[in-house]
């Protein structure tokens, strides 16, 4: 009989050198509507992974926290179901006082969204390329404008 033994090694201080050590696998699909993220690691490793807006494509551009969006951890497989998948929205793992950001791989977007100034009002335009339903009247299949007076200026507009 022979006995196998899995060895973990412990993982490495906080930092650079903890996340060089993990492996991310993308496995995000706007098919189903789903993010999902899979970890590999030589360390035992269970990081929160909320999700973030990053605001430009580069990888040094600050990534902004999204409330109530913590992942479901299973396996080391990160997941959120019913989120539209777009290159800017990331996973933001943390583990003790380090973070990492990890933003799906695929280029394509389902959807977008174009903020205009017209007067003293913005103009926000939601465009998608998958079926969708908006609540307010006046929108079109896949095409919504909104309106919104110029005090939210300096303010953020969530979109979901």
């Amino acid at each position: 009989m022979s006995i196998h033994a899995l060895l973990l090694t412990p993982c490495p201080a906080d930092g650079p050198e903890l996340w060089s050590s993990v492996h991310f696998h993308d496995y995000s699909t706007s098919i189903k509507d789903q993010m999902a993220m899979v970890l590999s690691a030589s360390c035992p490793l269970r990081p929160r992974a909320p999700l973030c807006w990053r605001e430009a494509a580069s990888e040094t551009a600050p990534c902004h926290d999204i409330p109530n969006s913590t992942a479901n951890e299973e396996e080391q497989v990160y997941s959120l179901d019913k989120v539209d998948v777009h290159p800017q929205l990331c996973f933001q793992f943390s583990y003790r006082n380090s973070s990492h950001v990890e933003c799906p791989h695929r280029p394509e977007t389902a959807w977008n969204v174009s903020v205009s100034a017209w007067g003293l009002q913005l103009h926000l335009r939601l465009t998608s390329s998958v079926p969708a339903a908006f609540s307010p009247e006046g929108s079109a299949p896949g095409e919504l404008a909104l309106l919104l007076p110029v005090q939210v200026l300096g303010s953020c507009v969530l979109v979901r």
